[in-house]
């Protein structure tokens, strides 16, 4: 399990296997997602970074469910760039492999802000597992990419941008 002092090592690891032109990351995904996957480089350099603890989390989700709306403009961002990990994950993402989600990065995109959601690849080896496929550690992020979307400048969120 992972500790916030471990944050730093994880987004750089994650950084090199975003950027890095040969490796099963980039040749995995579609041309067109290379352009995201740039965004997702440049941002995670520039990121600051956040740790939430479980406690927090829940706090957060339970706090959440009782607004009537959340905006991402860019005054409510709390930086421009970001990457904040959840201790123990929040919600599920499934990319025909249903994941926890542990880590968010985003950043500023044309016409607004790119947000991802990132799994740990502890969980997606787990999932696999169960599949009975073994996962190779070294082809795969600490944090793999899942699920990135584009939110407008205004700040309200649009489900059809995902990649």
């Amino acid at each position: 399990m992972a500790r916030p002092s471990d944050l730093p090592k994880i987004r750089n690891q994650t950084l090199r296997h975003v950027t890095g032109p040969a490796g099963a990351l980039r040749t995995g995904v579609r041309t067109q997602d290379h352009t995201a996957l740039d965004l997702l480089a440049r941002h995670l350099r520039a990121a600051e970074l956040y740790w939430v603890t479980e406690q927090m989390t829940a706090l957060a989700m339970s706090a959440g469910g009782q607004l009537a709306a959340a905006a991402w403009g860019p005054d409510d961002r709390p930086v421009p760039c970001g990457l904040l990990m959840w201790d123990g994950g929040v919600g599920m993402v499934n990319r025909g492999l249903e994941v926890t989600v542990d880590a968010c990065a985003w950043g500023p995109a044309p016409g607004g802000v790119l947000v991802w959601l990132l799994t740990r690849r502890a969980r997606i080896a787990e999932a696999l597992a169960g599949r009975g496929v073994e996962l190779v550690a070294e082809d795969v992020p600490p944090l793999m990419p899942m699920a990135a979307w584009t939110i407008p400048a205004s700040g309200e969120v649009s489900i059809g941008g995902v990649i």
